[in-house]
């Protein structure tokens, strides 16, 4: 809801209308929608999701690598 209706304010002199809210509204990176699809697609989906956990799995153990290898050069 970005809009609601402000009332009128006697102290303030302000009439009664429509104020847009104007606070940050935050929302994920990814939006996984799994979780509302129907049971066969889920099957469909989970092939692809393996793979990509795998994926980030090895980049992961390739950055954690990477930082051994870097604290070990620093250490000599």
């Amino acid at each position: 809801m970005r809009f609601y209706w402000k009332k009128e304010s006697n102290v303030g002199g302000t009439k009664a209308g429509k104020a847009k809210i104007l606070r940050a509204v935050m929302y994920p990176r990814l939006f996984d929608a799994y979780n509302f699809c129907t049971e066969s697609l889920k099957k469909t989906l989970d092939e692809g999701r393996e793979i990509e956990r795998k994926q980030r799995e090895d980049e992961d153990k390739a950055r954690l690598e990477g930082k051994r290898q870097l604290a070990e050069e620093s250490d000599r």
